[in-house]
């Protein structure tokens, strides 16, 4: 699937591969409705008290609001008590803790005292207050837990649909009594306990109130206050049902949030912004910015919501503040360290604002490329960056693993002395694949310098290429494998020393114990990887007839190439245990009476010889680093 160079088409794709929940939807809540109706309508038998208190459930957070990104895999199912006489719960902001309301439960219990109906559920209010009746968030939470247990326990801890059974997994996660499932989709729901109120309770200020609108019900709901042990009488206040309203047929609101929540979950260093201070963040943007507003270009919506979340975390002077939207005194982010806030505000600006701006002025490679970082993960994107569904991932997935054993390489055709040189590197799809100089040579119609991958009929060499000695011979093999240092082309003529004496260069004294053909084996195979045996494992064909071009020294070149030759004869025929002593002192006093002598000095030749070796040796090195990247890159 190709990338649209148009940044609104892109989140468009980007919203519909990897944001959309409605594919997988079906799947999860088929299961996810099993089990919440098993567990509600047993846990209602069980426990007569608790029967009298539920007030029915509502599907809330995320997946109520319609807001949850990329898998439907969490489920906030609020479960609503109501005590007889529940209007007349006397409910206090707390002065301690804006945002939280305390309930008073005097009244409730002088109405229901006498009646006989409700002396059970007296008792029990009466174990889970305190001395001045104010209900106690710890007693409250503890008491269901036990009977969450005893109902599970009751089913084995299993669920059954359809013939298949799932294990369920009980824990408690601040206010909520979590069950967790495995099998056969992998998802949790939070039954979220909450005292049912109406409106005429409320505890708002009046701006909150006109917010709040002409909604019935809000809750308040039993969440433990951090580090706080022992009895705790403040309940969260929630206003779902208003913040739904608020945020409701407002164009691309919705989309604003569920694309801030997947930046949130690509980037490591937003882990700590939560969905609702996110939601939070729209909720002030929705009454301040005008209706028509929330139909303009997502990515416009984008920019500005990204650098007002940035203006929260600012840490210049004073430190941002995102404000809670029912009660302004309370600072969300308030716990958050100054190290927190800019790694979120660096990461806002500089991933999200700033990449969808260059993106909109300028939709090239590049900018795509940042856009999609920010939202969608390198897992979840095809080869090269481009956008796949899920079901084309797969395909694509299986396509390469069948073409790992029977890969067709895009790269010019090999001779077939070089196919053994790419033999072993068919699990890498579409890699390239390097020529050989000789190739090269032979596709532009250039005599190639490795003369054995060259058909040429067997020649005796003639008598007036003499070798060179033993030492100078290891110099020339890596002088001809680099042209450009060999400089040939002059057509000069090397000088000739005017007395003929005991040749300076000697062999590499270095490792005299090591056997003459197990070295020139490592040096052949440093300088041609994979082309050092012919397939037919005929004896390597001498060079010396093999014409040169007319530009070559007429003494060097033949004396270089025959040399190459005959070192590559030795490593084949001679045995791997030939001593280096095999040249006596009368060969190498010969060979160096036929052949000019280098104007540089031992120790310069062997400075050379090292920084030739070591360049040689490393370009095979080069090469496969090219080819990884490559397959990376098609894989």
């Amino acid at each position: 699937m190709d990338r649209p160079k148009n940044l609104e088409s892109n989140l468009n794709k980007v919203n519909g591969l990897y944001i959309n929940i409605n594919e997988e939807r079906s799947t999860y809540t088929a299961h996810y409705n099993e089990l919440r109706n098993l567990l509600y309508s047993t846990i209602k038998e069980k426990n007569q008290i608790l029967k009298k208190l539920l007030k029915g459930h509502k599907l809330e957070g995320s997946y109520g609001d319609n807001l949850k990104v990329a898998t439907p895999d969490e489920f906030d199912l609020v479960i609503n008590l109501a005590f007889p006489e529940n209007d007349y719960i006397i409910v206090k902001a707390d002065p301690q803790r804006p945002g939280n309301v305390t309930l008073d439960m005097t009244q409730v219990m002088e109405r229901i005292r006498n009646q006989e109906h409700n002396r059970e559920l007296y008792e029990q209010l009466q174990k889970i207050v305190n001395a001045k009746n104010m209900l106690l968030e710890n007693k409250l939470q503890s008491w269901l837990q036990g009977l969450f247990t005893m109902t599970l326990n009751g089913l084995n801890n299993q669920l059954d649909v359809n013939g298949h059974i799932s294990q369920l997994v009980y824990k408690r996660s601040g206010p909520a009594h979590t069950i967790y499932i495995k099998e056969p989709q992998v998802y949790s729901v939070d039954f979220v306990p909450s005292i049912r109120l109406s409106a005429k309770q409320i505890v708002l200020g009046p701006k909150q109130r006109e917010y709040f609108g002409k909604t019935e019900y809000w809750n308040a709901i039993p969440k433990p206050l951090k580090g706080l042990q022992g009895d705790n009488i403040s309940y969260r206040a929630s206003y779902f049902d208003a913040e739904h309203d608020l945020l409701n047929d407002k164009g691309n609101l919705k989309n604003g949030i569920r694309f801030m929540k997947k930046f949130r979950d690509t980037k490591q260093n937003m882990g700590n912004l939560k969905s609702y201070y996110i939601k939070t963040l729209f909720l002030w943007q929705a009454i301040e910015r005008e209706p028509g507003y929330w139909h303009k270009q997502l990515n416009e919506i984008l920019i500005d919501m990204f650098n007002k979340l940035a203006d929260c975390l600012k840490t210049d002077k004073r430190n941002g503040k995102l404000l809670f939207f029912w009660d302004p005194k309370l600072d969300m982010f308030a716990d958050f360290t100054e190290s927190q806030r800019k790694d979120m505000f660096n990461c806002a600006v500089g991933c999200g604002a700033y990449f969808l701006k260059m993106a909109s002025g300028n939709m090239n490679d590049n900018n795509i490329e940042n856009v999609l970082s920010s939202f969608c993960k390198a897992q979840e994107r095809g080869s090269n960056g481009k956008l796949e569904d899920k079901t084309d991932s797969k395909r694509t997935e299986k396509r390469a693993q069948t073409n790992g054993t029977n890969t067709t390489s895009l790269a010019p055709s090999t001779s077939k002395g070089q196919k053994s040189q790419i033999k072993g590197k068919t699990n890498q799809p579409e890699a390239a694949v390097y020529p050989t100089e000789a190739e090269i040579k032979t596709n532009t119609g250039a005599k190639p310098k490795n003369p054995e991958t060259v058909s040429e009929p067997k020649v005796k060499p003639t008598p007036s290429a003499p070798s060179k000695p033993a030492g100078q011979n290891d110099q020339t093999k890596t002088k001809t494998n680099q042209p450009a240092v060999a400089k040939t082309d002059t057509g000069a003529k090397p000088k000739k020393p005017e007395t003929v004496s005991e040749p300076k260069v000697k062999p590499t004294p270095s490792a005299p114990s090591k056997p003459a053909g197990q070295k020139d084996q490592t040096k052949t195979k440093t300088n041609q990887p994979a082309v050092a045996k012919t397939d037919t494992g005929a004896k390597p064909k001498n060079s010396a007839n093999v014409k040169e071009p007319k530009a070559n020294p007429p003494s060097a070149k033949p004396a270089e190439k025959n040399c190459e030759s005959k070192s590559k004869a030795k490593q084949q025929a001679a045995p791997v245990t030939k001593p280096v002593q095999a040249v006596t002192k009368t060969e190498r006093e010969t060979k160096s009476k036929t052949l000019p002598q280098p104007s540089e000095s031992v120790s310069e030749q062997k400075n050379a010889q090292n920084s030739q070796t070591k360049a040689k040796t490393n370009q095979p090195a080069k090469d496969e680093k090219q080819s990884n990247e490559s397959s990376c890159k098609l894989s």
